[in-house]
């Protein structure tokens, strides 16, 4: 089956199940309620699923809605960790310093200063 939503309508799903209603999941993505709502109703179209159960006053998963979220839930959580180790590593200083310096003045003045930086 070819994908016809985005990953986005999937987060935002597994967003909605998280928080256990459509209102702390547009508050949670700063997103309008009607704009989520029309999202996840035109990803369960695409899917020709339906995935939550939804009365006035809470939302449930279908048994088709669970194994969704189990897999996507997966899914995005390893994206965050992924993203995470992305971030991690940037704020690592990494690779050659190459300073010019006359032999004295490297041996005399900068060696105390290099020590002290890679401490």
């Amino acid at each position: 089956m070819a994908a016809i939503y985005s990953l986005d309508d999937l987060r935002y799903f597994c967003t909605i199940v998280k928080l256990g209603s459509f209102k702390k999941a547009s508050t949670s993505l700063d997103m309008p309620l009607s704009t989520l709502s029309r999202r996840i109703r035109l990803l369960e179209q695409a899917l020709q699923l339906t995935l939550l159960n939804r009365d006035a006053h809470r939302v449930t998963l279908t048994h088709t809605g669970e194994l969704y979220y189990d897999r996507y839930r997966k899914l995005f959580k390893e994206v965050e960790c992924i993203e995470q180790a992305l971030c991690d590593e940037k704020d690592q200083p990494k690779g050659k310093i190459r300073i010019s310096a006359p032999i004295y003045m490297g041996k005399h003045f900068l060696s105390a200063i290099f020590c002290e930086f890679l401490l």
